[in-house]
């Protein structure tokens, strides 16, 4: 077995400034519904209780969102994470992280899954979903 690459992205228009309070006040709101399955999957190691979650489940995974929120900012705008910005491809700015691996997940892949499987976050901070985009 050989590493693999492991890379997650998020995309905005070029140029445009990603609005990190509006996606902070919107993740401290967010529902159990809200929650993207990749918080879940690693708050639980696994799926959520079919039940439901606590309100202490809730909070926690609200909390990894803000966190990613967090480390988006720490890494886009102060230059204290890794990442590459490919700026002005066909009107959008791209920023990958990831990087090779032996099993682990690279720092700020989840991060990037947590904010980008966000709907409600991804659209507060200014992201495109890439998908509808024709990615």
């Amino acid at each position: 077995m050989g590493a693999d690459l492991l890379t997650a992205m998020l995309i905005k228009p070029a140029g445009k400034k990603l609005d990190y309070e509006k996606a902070l006040e919107v993740a401290e709101n967010l529902t159990e519904d809200d929650i993207p399955w990749e918080v879940w999957d690693n708050l639980f190691q696994g799926d959520p209780p079919a039940f439901g979650v606590s309100e202490q489940e809730l909070l926690d995974a609200k909390e990894m969102v803000i966190d990613a929120i967090k480390y988006v900012k720490e890494a886009v705008e102060e230059g204290k994470r890794t990442v590459n910005v490919w700026a002005g491809v066909l009107g959008y700015d791209i920023i990958i992280t990831g990087e090779t691996s032996w099993g682990d997940t690279p720092e700020g892949v989840d991060e990037f899954n947590y904010v980008y499987g966000c709907k409600k976050v991804r659209e507060a901070l200014g992201l495109v979903d890439y998908f509808e985009q024709g990615g």
